[in-house]
């Protein structure tokens, strides 16, 4: 990262670079959401600053499904090649006047994710087409196009989202980060039942970028929320440039330091139609100062909300 890069991010920016100088991660292939009789889940840790959490092994870590604790198979930290799709609402953009912020951030993810990692770049209108790609200069035509493009207003952030969430890529950790001010008041609310069962279906994680209304505030949407946490991403309402800078920059951070946890459910019913819930914690870190107290410092985990079973 240039240092014109660093000098811009805000603290809680520098403590996520700071943690990549303490735990170095190894490469890992990435399983699918269930496979077999196994499930495999993303799962990200951080400490209350945002900070995250490396060098955590398996015995620290809780997965209960329906309410029954389940062994743990493995545990360890990746940084695997990924599939990201890009949807950008770009009426929502333009009136924003954020494209050239956007297109920055866009090229700031790119330049700190992992290089093998592959793009696609899709809008509101038709994306049957397209295509993920290594391809830089690609990249940056498809963005530059849907920017010049006129809307057409036949399609809708729902249908942008249902399109990535079945384009597969070749990496098989598949990624969507979104980035509109929908918030949440029109299609993409009412539409929320099939977006979260086709979520919830698939192993995708979401990340969504709201833009600021007109009035400049940015409120937090529950729509956002459900659907990036439901996945085991996030979302983020950034106001300024500065802050749009540090939502990219912390993205690529995260994907870059998570775990790939897996266990064979000990209450399976092989059942396809059936959800199990889950719900994961993570015991507190032991600090001992030079007097020898111990000092718990917590932790928070995140990742998928459940899972169906296969037959």
């Amino acid at each position: 990262m240039h240092k014109r890069q660093v000098n811009k991010l805000t603290k809680r920016s520098l403590l996520l670079v700071f943690t990549v100088l303490l735990f170095p991660i190894a490469a890992a292939s990435q399983p699918a959401t269930k496979t077999d009789d196994t499930v495999s889940l993303v799962v990200t840790i951080t400490d209350k600053t945002g900070r995250y959490m490396g060098g955590l092994s398996r015995d620290q870590v809780t997965v209960i499904d329906e309410d029954v604790p389940q062994e743990i198979g493995s545990f360890e930290k990746v940084n695997v090649p990924l599939s990201v799709c890009f949807v950008f609402d770009m009426p929502a953009m333009k009136r924003a006047e954020w494209v050239k912020a956007i297109k920055s951030g866009l090229w700031r993810f790119i330049t700190a994710s992992n290089s093998a990692n592959e793009y696609l770049i899709a809008g509101l209108d038709d994306n049957s087409a397209k295509t993920f790609t290594r391809d830089i200069k690609s990249i940056g035509g498809e963005f530059d196009n849907l920017a010049k493009a006129t809307p057409t207003n036949k399609s809708s952030l729902s249908d942008a989202l249902n399109f990535g969430i079945v384009k597969s890529g070749a990496n098989r950790k598949h990624v969507i980060v979104f980035v509109s001010n929908d918030d949440g008041s029109n299609a993409l609310k009412r539409r929320m039942t099939e977006l979260l069962e086709s979520v919830k279906q698939s192993d995708v994680i979401l990340y969504g970028i709201k833009l600021k209304d007109v009035t400049g505030s940015n409120l937090k949407s529950a729509t956002f929320e459900e659907l990036t946490s439901t996945s085991g991403g996030k979302s983020f309402y950034p106001t300024t440039e500065s802050e749009l800078d540090d939502a990219f920059d912390i993205l690529a951070l995260e994907l870059a330091h998570q775990y790939s946890l897996a266990f064979r459910p000990a209450n399976s019913t092989n059942t396809s139609s059936k959800w199990h819930p889950l719900q994961l914690s993570v015991k507190p870190l032991q600090i001992k100062d030079s007097s020898g107290k111990i000092t718990p410092v917590p932790l928070f985990v995140r990742s998928r909300k459940g899972y169906y079973e296969l037959p």
